[in-house]
């Protein structure tokens, strides 16, 4: 047989065989192991968050909260006001976003001119914390008032706030008070407390509503046809105590800046009016791109009175709602 038919002989055996051969089957894969994958994606934790947000304070509208309470129990310094510093905390407000004047204690003292002209004149008065009395805790401030120099129609010592962060110039309903206390045998012309609403700079309310101790009326600061372009106008009697702590506190809602509430709270009797007696002003160029609060506790005086003292404790603004 020729060479070339053995070697196909040969090539169909082989072929053969192997297509004849069983087939070894792969290796199956392992059974399933029972046991979960050690690193699952976590089920959700039923668990509370350890530290969730806290409990929404009951308070009107769940935002209540104050923007300061000054009750003068631990070591402080008292600034006075002057146009410079004025000029300055403005500026860094404006300028740098830096808002230190917001956390500044500030006494503001000035006399008015029969124009109706305001100047600041830190001579005439001065604030010390003391503890010789308090409303609440151990300690309070003593306001002493001098006497009005001449030419001037009267001059006001009064404990300031001014609030130039925008995140907390901003509208809402807020209440500003204060405790006072006026001692028997000293009459200032009045004492109290105030805002001035410099959210926008092309209009400005100014609420200065007090207590006059000497005819025990509730007085408002509004603008008069008389001599002098400002008068304190009355808007209702109260039973006045000398001696006594009482406090004085107003409620103002951004959005209706026209209107206000002014409240009185003695040990004799307490009293809600609701009025529209304030200041409005026009463009203010110093307060452009510049949403302010101004916040005020404090007393007058008048040439026609001598030297004057009054306490002050608890000065507070507190935010009720939007």
């Amino acid at each position: 047989m020729d060479r070339r038919k053995l070697f196909g002989l040969f090539l169909v055996i082989i072929i053969a065989f192997l297509l004849m051969r069983p087939r070894q089957q792969p290796p199956l894969d392992p059974t399933p192991d029972p046991t979960p994958d050690p690193t699952p994606d976590p089920t959700p934790d039923p668990t509370p968050d350890p530290t969730p947000d806290p409990t929404p304070d009951p308070t009107p509208n769940n935002i209540s909260k104050y923007m300061f309470l000054d009750t003068y129990e631990e070591e402080l310094t008292i600034l006075e006001t002057t146009s410079e510093n004025w000029r300055e905390f403005s500026n860094d407000a404006r300028k740098n976003n830096n808002y230190w004047s917001d956390e500044t204690f500030w006494l503001e003292i000035g006399k008015v001119e029969t124009s109706g002209k305001y100047e600041m004149d830190p001579k005439l008065g001065e604030a010390i914390v003391t503890n010789s009395l308090a409303h609440n805790g151990k300690k309070s401030i003593l306001l002493n008032i001098s006497t009005t120099p001449p030419g001037y129609v009267e001059h006001g010592v009064g404990l300031a706030r001014y609030i130039r962060d925008p995140s907390v110039a901003k509208i809402g309903i807020y209440e500003i008070g204060a405790w006072f206390y006026v001692p028997a045998g000293y009459k200032p012309r009045n004492v109290h407390v105030s805002i001035e609403n410099h959210l926008t700079w092309t209009k400005g309310y100014l609420i200065h509503a007090g207590v006059d101790p000497e005819r025990s009326q509730i007085v408002c600061w509004v603008p008069s046809d008389g001599d002098t372009p400002f008068i304190w106008e009355p808007i209702s009697h109260i039973d006045f105590k000398y001696d006594t702590w009482f406090k004085l506190w107003i409620t103002y809602d951004t959005q209706k800046p026209k209107t206000y509430e002014i409240s009185y709270k003695s040990q004799t009797e307490e009293k809600t009016l609701k009025t529209d007696k304030m200041i409005q002003q026009g463009t203010m160029v110093s307060f452009f791109n510049l949403p302010s609060f101004n916040f005020y506790a404090g007393a007058l005086n008048v040439p026609e009175r001598p030297y004057q003292i009054l306490y002050v404790d608890d000065f507070y603004v507190k935010a009720l709602g939007e």
